[in-house]
């Protein structure tokens, strides 16, 4: 995830939800419940707690999700 879609999704956690997806047209988005039938990409459950440790330094979470995602 880009920092600008990570900020983005930051910025609507506790209207649309924390858990993030990534449709087939590559947009992020936000919802209050995980739903285990979506087709679309499931990235991560960001609690309070995980958006909070970023403090708004949302390049160092990109970096951080980059250096997960290339472990897999």
């Amino acid at each position: 995830m880009t920092p600008d879609e990570i900020a983005a999704l930051a910025a609507v956690a506790d209207t649309d939800g924390p858990y993030w997806w990534r449709d087939s047209n590559g947009d992020c988005y936000a919802t209050a419940d995980y739903d285990e039938q979506s087709t679309d990409t499931y990235l991560l459950y960001a609690s309070p707690n995980w958006i909070a440790q970023w403090d708004g330094d949302w390049q160092a979470a990109s970096d951080a999700l980059a250096e997960i995602a290339a472990q897999t």
